[in-house]
């Protein structure tokens, strides 16, 4: 009995793990998908910012950590 359930705990903790790791794949590509629509906004034609505004900084960050992100969780996996 107790290895049944020392067995189940090891593949709980492993689904456990293998969820905590695609979270960490999915949330990096999201990050950059909002951070580049937050940065869109203010594109001018030519590819230029029009104005510096906050949502643009904003946005700026999450592309920054979604590529961050992105890089680390598929790299090397914790």
């Amino acid at each position: 009995m107790f290895f049944l359930l020392k067995s189940f705990k090891a593949i709980v903790l492993s689904k456990a793990k293998l969820v905590k790791q695609a979270f960490h794949v999915a949330i990096g590509p999201l990050l950059t998908f909002v951070g580049f629509y937050l940065i869109s906004q203010h594109l001018t034609p030519n590819g230029y910012l029009e104005h510096a505004t906050w949502d643009a900084f904003v946005g700026a960050l999450l592309l920054a950590a979604g590529l961050i992100t992105t890089i680390v969780s598929t790299t090397r996996w914790p």
